[in-house]
């Protein structure tokens, strides 16, 4: 959700990520359609500015800004990302599903694996409150957590 309550869904397959308007009678519309967006699938708000951050499947992670442009939102390529999420200091969370890896890019831009050898761990969602990182393995039909302060 944006700091106005709306939420962000992606249709992966159509190349759409829809709007819904919680503050108006949850009115969906097309935010952003595309193949430019390359299989959207994760999504989260950069909580420093607002902005929308895609995991797209084909490799890449994006940001679309408030003004609606789109540009990588850091220069590596990742294989099916699929979950991403922030914690608190600016780290973004990453998942990729066909690799079974954790990714943490920093606020600088570095992007370090923090974990590997997970069963296809899908979307993924920060506990801040307490340091960990909700991750869902879908191969195995079960989730696991991450202790972030130790990462």
């Amino acid at each position: 959700a944006d700091e106005d309550g709306n939420l962000y869904v992606s249709d992966m397959t159509s190349n759409v990520i829809f709007k819904i308007e919680t503050g108006n009678d949850n009115a969906v519309s097309e935010h952003r359609k595309g193949n430019e967006l390359e299989q959207p699938n994760g999504l989260a708000i950069d909580p420093k500015t607002g902005d929308l951050v895609i995991a797209a499947w084909r490799g890449k992670v994006l940001v679309l800004d408030k003004e609606g442009n789109l540009k990588p939102y850091v220069d590596k390529e990742f294989v099916a990302p699929d979950g991403i999420d922030f914690d608190d200091e600016g780290n973004l969370y990453v998942s990729s599903f066909q690799l079974g890896e954790i990714y943490k890019i920093a606020p600088d831009k570095k992007v370090t694996t923090i974990e590997k050898g997970l069963d296809s761990p899908a979307d993924i969602s920060v506990d801040r409150k307490k340091g960990l990182l909700l991750v869902p393995l879908m191969g195995a039909n079960k989730i696991t957590t991450i202790d972030l302060k130790e990462k």
